[in-house]
């Protein structure tokens, strides 16, 4: 099951790369037992103050309209609009 937890550290990253237009940042995961604080930490760990690495994970950006957006790492990077989300969070 995938779980979405907020995350400010990366959302002021984002606003710092996106402007105003994004609202909140969220960081996907499979299971609740995951530790989050963990997966924050290691791409906290890899950015800049204007630079995601997020490296194999997938972070979801909720911008001013409403609309969210995952951004995938991987050997296969992807930039899709998640439609399950509103159902998540």
């Amino acid at each position: 099951m995938i779980n979405y937890t907020k995350t400010s550290e990366l959302t002021k990253i984002a606003k710092n790369i996106f402007g105003d237009i994004v609202e909140t940042v969220y960081v996907e995961h499979f299971s609740k037992s995951d530790n989050v604080n963990k997966i924050v930490e290691k791409i906290l760990k890899n950015s800049k103050p204007d630079e995601l690495q997020y490296d194999d994970n997938t972070i979801v950006i909720k911008f001013t309209n409403g609309r969210f957006v995952n951004f995938t790492g991987s050997e296969w990077c992807s930039i899709t609009i998640n439609e399950i989300i509103n159902e998540k969070i």
